[in-house]
């Protein structure tokens, strides 16, 4: 089951700019994660919205998603969608999502599903992975720039996360994006 959150609607705006409204409009986003049931979805619609600045998406959407990361560990298994219509939004999210270490994936070309909290290296892996579609353990710590075991500490933890899948063809292992 998915809920909506219409940010245009809520708060009445096209421009979303400042920390302090952004904190105000948090607490909206709270009030709607604790709705959530294990296994439901948060679609944070921006549709609409046609400025927003970086303080107002770092206080608005970050901290809620860090406190919802910190409760799927508990294996509460809900998740936070963006529907974004406008490029320069994507951008900014795409941007506060990536200096927090949030991972997330565009799902289609006004979608982004935040996966989970991984940091900025492990952040960094999955783009490779992304961007190459799949990749063997010989050529990733060289595209990346760190020895194997890093590489392998990392890929483990997307895999673990469920955002990583490793097989094997022709005797070599393989690791893409699940899909």
């Amino acid at each position: 089951m998915m809920r909506v959150l219409n940010v245009r609607e809520k708060t009445g705006r096209e421009v979303l700019t400042g920390s302090r409204e952004g904190i105000a409009f948090a607490l909206k986003v709270v009030e709607e994660l604790d709705k959530l049931a294990p296994g439901e979805i948060l679609l944070i619609d921006l549709v609409g919205i046609k400025m927003m600045d970086v303080s107002y998406a770092n206080q608005a959407f970050i901290n809620p998603m860090k406190m919802l990361m910190e409760e799927n560990k508990e294996n509460n298994f809900k998740a936070i969608r963006f529907k974004v219509s406008n490029e320069i939004i994507k951008s900014v999210l795409s941007r506060v999502l990536y200096d927090h270490g949030l991972l997330a994936l565009v799902m289609s070309n006004d979608t982004i599903e935040v996966i989970g909290s991984v940091g900025r290296s492990i952040n960094d892996t999955f783009r490779k992975i992304f961007s190459f579609g799949e990749v063997s353990i010989d050529a990733l710590p060289s595209l990346m720039g760190v020895d194997e075991n890093t590489c392998m500490n990392r890929i483990k933890r997307l895999i673990f996360s469920g955002v990583v899948k490793e097989y094997d063809r022709d005797g070599k292992k393989l690791y893409a994006v699940k899909v």
